[in-house]
């Protein structure tokens, strides 16, 4: 049964990675790839690897911790953008 469970959950990360790569929203790219980093890490849970698993899942908190400046860098500089006057462009 839990190979029939780890197996399940490996055809859903080889999918999410695919689809991390292949898609065009950058959002969808970077949920995608937290998919492919959760799954792993239940899979270490099943595996009885909890010490992995937790790291797997700290990775996901950095990535989201990325995003998450990124989107601030870019929504900042756009808002710039928009203060500046015609002149300067």
């Amino acid at each position: 049964m839990t190979t029939a469970i780890i197996a399940v959950l490996g055809v859903l990360m080889v999918s999410a990675a695919i689809l991390a790569l292949l898609h065009k929203s950058l959002v969808t790219a970077i949920l995608s790839a937290g998919v492919v980093s959760l799954v792993a890490s239940v899979i270490y849970l099943f595996l009885a690897a909890p010490d992995v698993a937790m790291t797997a899942i700290e990775s996901i908190s950095g990535a989201v911790y990325v995003a998450i400046g990124i989107l601030g860098i870019v929504l900042v500089a756009g808002v710039v953008d928009q203060l500046r006057s015609p002149e300067e462009k």
